[in-house]
């Protein structure tokens, strides 16, 4: 695969690895008139977009039509290993917000693929919908059909009712995709496109609504699964596993404060990528953890698809009124549930054995929220000098402070609220400091 790249034919070596893939999440997928795909003949297949998971339900269409090219957006590029993958596979990838440029480069691609037989695979909403109603179809695909007299194969696939982004559930549960008889396009003119899409937009919702009452009526809802339980335990255990490997041990004191089912703000001292692996350690404790990233991590593989199925919140360091927003919007629903959310208040790591100056955000987030305060503090990681570059094995202590309420105060007691709890962090940082440094040596030699 990697020595014939673009390559239309790797989309079916990724479907049989992404079949294995839904098999692990514990999805089942029923399809229904799938003969409409497997036809030798151009097409342009058109979907309704739920969920990232419609990229499995994609990868087995692909593996019983087989010569399809999906149209991905071109962020998806950039997001390892997706984003090498779809290359691979023969992706076309488009950018959204250049409608323009996007047509050109699907009527350039549908060229080459409908000489050859292939369907081309849209999802006409442009973007995901976060409702159980279909959004309204663009033009795009429908042109595309017209312009090269193809038909189109519309599939529908029902609603993820396992899957609750909002409250961040995940559990088992079936799949039903059914395939619509090809619409042919033979004869009709762009101005004819309105109407073609329209009527081809309320057939495919009158099927959506149907599934919806089928899936209903054969399936309870599902709440056995969780980003923030599910995930962060079976991350946590495999962190446990690295942990061992380089040597580190992790000694929790007072963690019967996070283990509380309340809404918390978390916050903690940052000194190294090594906080990472703490953090999952915390989330097996706390399992009602949602830690907040710097958005960067998200393209670091495979750091960041760990955070990312952990159920963190990535924010925009760069740009503190954006981030602050989304904290509050992810918060709303985060506490509506009574998660905590974990936050380094220092923003940065800190590059010396004290700790710097905190941002106002978790405090103004806990006030707003009025949720009380978890401070936690991690003990210097000895063992470990970037500069020389020495990592030896070692030990961590992590203590858990009590809990600092927020009820009834303003944004005006923000500042004594930020310098009391940091104070109180720093003073706990340098007593961690001494007992590590009594019972263990600073070794300097590489």
């Amino acid at each position: 695969m990697l020595l014939s790249p673009k390559n239309l034919k790797n989309g079916h070596m990724v479907a049989q690895i992404l079949i294995r893939v839904t098999n692990v999440l514990g999805i089942s997928w029923t399809f229904r008139n799938e003969k409409n795909l497997s036809g030798k003949i151009s097409a342009v297949v058109i979907g309704n977009h739920q969920s990232v998971l419609d990229v499995l339900g994609m990868c087995q269409l692909s593996h019983m039509a087989k010569r399809v090219a999906p149209v991905v957006k071109k962020e998806l590029f950039y997001f390892f290993p997706f984003g090498l993958t779809a290359y691979l596979m023969g992706c076309i990838f488009i950018d959204r917000k250049n409608p323009r440029d996007a047509y050109n480069t699907l009527k350039d691609s549908a060229n080459e693929l409908f000489k050859n037989k292939y369907k081309i695979v849209m999802y006409p909403e442009g973007t995901r919908s976060k409702s159980n109603k279909m959004q309204p179809f663009k033009n795009g695909a429908f042109a595309v059909a017209i312009a090269h007299q193809v038909p189109i194969i519309p599939i529908i696939t029902s609603p993820y009712y396992f899957l609750d982004s909002e409250k961040r559930i995940f559990g088992k549960g079936q799949v039903i995709i059914q395939c619509l008889e090809a619409i042919s396009t033979e004869g009709l003119t762009m101005d004819d496109l309105p109407q073609l899409k329209d009527s081809i937009h309320k057939m495919m919702e009158e099927t959506f609504e149907e599934l919806g009452k089928e899936i209903s009526a054969t399936h309870k809802y599902q709440e056995d699964f969780f980003f923030f339980f599910f995930f962060p335990s079976m991350a946590a255990k495999a962190m446990r596993h690295v942990t061992k490997v380089i040597g580190v041990t992790w000694i929790f004191r007072n963690e019967k404060v996070l283990s509380a089912r309340r809404s918390a703000v978390v916050i903690g001292n940052h000194q190294s990528v090594l906080d990472m692996l703490g953090m999952c350690q915390m989330c097996e404790v706390g399992k009602r953890l949602a830690p907040v990233c710097k958005k960067e991590l998200l393209y670091w593989f495979p750091v960041g698809l760990v955070a990312y199925l952990i159920g963190c919140v990535f924010i925009d360091r760069k740009n503190p009124k954006h981030a602050y927003s989304k904290l509050e919007h992810s918060a709303e629903e985060v506490f509506k549930n009574q998660y905590k959310i974990g936050l380094f208040p220092e923003g940065t790591r800190g590059n010396s054995n004290k700790m710097l100056p905190f941002k106002n955000g978790a405090f103004a987030l806990a006030i707003a929220c009025q949720v009380p305060i978890i401070p936690i503090v991690v003990s210097p990681y000895y063992f470990l000098d970037y500069k020389k570059r020495i990592f030896k094995k070692g030990k961590v202590i992590v203590k858990f402070l009590e809990t600092v309420p927020t009820e009834g105060l303003t944004m005006d007691d923000l500042p004594n609220l930020k310098d009391s709890i940091r104070k109180m962090m720093e003073e706990t940082y340098e007593e961690l400091s001494k007992e590590i440094a009594a019972t263990q040596k600073l070794h300097e030699d590489s």
